[in-house]
């Protein structure tokens, strides 16, 4: 999952699933029906339970075959039941799959466009200058990426499996693909430290490097 550019926070019970589920930041979850002495259909319905949990996407990936725990798992809103052994390619596709019709019904597309009729470079220029907060988010030669703003300063970048300045740079030069700002995310650290410009300004200057 790190691989494709997803940030991954791991629990082992329900109850350190739980604390990370309260901090609101969670697109995805991929859990398991066996969970120690507890159960992963008891996690689902704890978290449906919560104002955050009503709508959180919910993939089961289990090595029980029953089909009972799948019905009830359709019934308590989960949007896939995956038996093991699944493949890590159809795990990864699902889960893409899921968070970009979740984003889109949610109408979380405050911003959204083409790379190529408005490059990179532009778009962050405005969302710094308007000092916006979310995530912009982009899908672009097979892999997607995020920059995360928080009120017009960069905070993080992810691209594929870099992180940071060297994955902002990554995407700079990004010719092709679609963006789109997701206003209802909240950065939950500062990696980055550089301003925008600084960031911009290395970039172009990477970008005319490989040119020459």
């Amino acid at each position: 999952m790190i691989e494709q550019g997803f940030e991954v926070q791991q629990a082992r019970t329900t109850d350190q699933a739980l604390k990370i589920l309260q901090k609101g930041d969670v697109e995805v979850v991929i859990s398991e029906l066996d969970l120690g002495d507890e159960d992963g259909l008891g996690l689902l319905s704890e978290a449906r339970k919560q104002p955050w949990g009503q709508k959180l996407p919910w993939i089961v990936v289990t090595g029980r075959s029953g089909g009972a725990e799948a019905q009830k798992a359709f019934q308590m809103g989960a949007q896939d039941f995956m038996t093991k052994p699944v493949s890590s390619d159809l795990l990864v596709a699902k889960a893409k799959q899921i968070i970009e019709r979740e984003a889109e019904q949610r109408g979380l597309r405050g911003v959204s466009g083409s790379l190529s009729e408005m490059s990179l470079p532009d778009m962050v220029q405005v969302l710094s200058h308007g000092r916006k907060t979310g995530s912009l988010k982009i899908r672009a030669a097979g892999d997607t990426g995020e920059i995360h703003f928080v009120s017009g300063s960069i905070y993080n970048a992810l691209w594929a499996n870099l992180r940071g300045e060297e994955a902002f740079y990554a995407m700079v030069g990004l010719s092709e693909g679609e963006f789109a700002l997701d206003p209802n995310f909240t950065a939950p650290q500062q990696v980055i430290q550089d301003s925008p410009e600084a960031l911009l300004l290395e970039g172009m200057r990477r970008i005319d490097e490989q040119v020459r």
